[in-house]
């Protein structure tokens, strides 16, 4: 698992000097808080490595919530979580509104990402032609094709990123659990990305619904399990055993699936 470093600086005058290469920067500028997180959002998700938002607006909110805009995106959406390395943020506040700059490094390329995906989506395509009406087939072939495609290695330069699993094969459990992730919201699966601790160490991994139920599913720890399907479609008491997490802030999995 990751480490993420923030470093946040705000004060009644822009810091950032005018040399500063900005690599996107949004045309309109928002007027309300959740237009304003939706700005940001969005260049998180696209890898954008430097941008400024102009905020027009109450400048006490601006002021009150502009550090917090990185934090709630990483808590809120898996994808921003998984990408994002470390950030600044420096920002000033206004009678109406504010600005602020943010420079963000990322654990993988926006170029990497954009070919991962596309990959996902093809591979994703090919289960569900496979199985078009069976949820629980399409599952175990997502399950199935990480581990089968990836080799656990702490080493791997792209080893947070789908792109470690999707072409190096080789990540971490942030890996193998974003591109599970990934691949069954391609799917239309319902899916979570959980992040908690395990034999000791940050780990990450999945919850999935069929069938109206949710189950825990860990590719990471299944690709070097004994049995293939150890941590498959589990329920949390069977995977308490050596998981531990936020149990209330996902959803609960009561029973192991039973396979018909």
């Amino acid at each position: 698992m990751k480490k993420l470093l923030i470093i946040v600086v705000s004060c009644l005058s822009l810091l950032i000097a005018g040399t500063v290469e900005l690599t996107s920067v949004r045309a309109k500028s928002p007027s309300t808080m959740t237009e304003l997180k939706a700005s940001v959002e969005k260049h998180l998700i696209d890898l954008d490595k430097t941008f400024t938002i102009k905020y027009i607006g109450n400048g006490d909110d601006f002021a009150k919530y502009v550090n917090q805009l990185i934090p709630n995106a990483i808590a809120k959406k898996p994808e921003i979580d998984s990408v994002v390395k470390s950030y600044t943020a420096t920002s000033y506040r206004s009678k109406n509104g504010g600005e602020a700059t943010f420079n963000v490094k990322y654990y993988t390329s926006k170029a990497k990402q954009a070919k991962a995906l596309d990959k996902i989506k093809r591979v994703a395509k090919k289960i569900k032609k496979k199985y078009p009406n069976s949820p629980y087939k399409q599952v175990k072939n997502v399950h199935n094709y990480v581990i089968g495609q990836t080799k656990y290695d702490s080493r791997e330069a792209d080893r947070y990123s789908i792109y470690g699993v999707m072409y190096d094969g080789r990540a971490v459990c942030q890996g193998y659990a974003m591109t599970t992730y990934y691949l069954l919201k391609e799917l239309d699966i319902d899916v979570r990305y959980v992040t908690g601790f395990a034999g000791g160490e940050n780990h990450a991994w999945n919850k999935v619904k069929l069938n109206g139920k949710w189950y825990n599913l860990d590719t990471t720890w299944d690709d070097s399990a004994a049995s293939k399907y150890h941590y498959f479609l589990i329920s949390d008491a069977k995977l308490a055993k050596n998981h531990q997490w936020n149990t209330s802030a996902f959803p609960k999995a009561l029973k192991t699936y039973a396979a018909k």
